[in-house]
């Protein structure tokens, strides 16, 4: 992850020198598989602190953060991390809780069961029951 953040800094010296606003080039993916596992590990404080710093700054500069963790409350997945992701998507969760910290939104009609998947963008919170290529679709579709 320092390395991340180096090139994300590196990108970010670029942008200031031109003017840019967002970095021109390609974008940089740090993707982070059963996120629970390593921030519940000796290193918690120091990995979720490196993590934070790229959810909070990497959008400009093209350093795009894809989390997973099956269990989605606050001690797995911090804020600081959490309110920086613009696109988030949830599969079942045991209870309505889990749903409404990691959506920050809930609509009560909708059932909590296997098959339905939650897409939350920046504006607006969507629910689907797709197949998983059916659900890449829709999220490559969005803004």
């Amino acid at each position: 992850l320092d390395d991340v953040i180096s090139e994300m800094m590196s990108r970010f010296s670029v942008m200031m020198s031109r003017g840019d606003m967002e970095w021109p080039g390609r974008p940089l993916y740090v993707i982070v598989d059963e996120m629970a596992d390593l921030i519940d590990s000796d290193m918690k404080k120091a990995f979720a602190q490196r993590l934070g710093k790229i959810a909070r700054l990497g959008c400009a500069a093209k350093v795009i953060l894809i989390a997973g963790a099956q269990n989605v409350t606050q001690e797995y997945i911090p804020a600081s991390i959490k309110g920086n992701c613009p696109h988030k998507v949830c599969f079942a969760q045991d209870n309505k809780q889990k749903y409404r910290y990691l959506l920050e939104e809930y609509r009560g009609e909708l059932e909590i069961q296997t098959g339905i998947c939650f897409y939350k963008g920046p504006r607006y919170l969507h629910a689907v029951r797709k197949t998983n290529e059916e659900v890449i679709k829709i999220l490559t579709e969005q803004e």
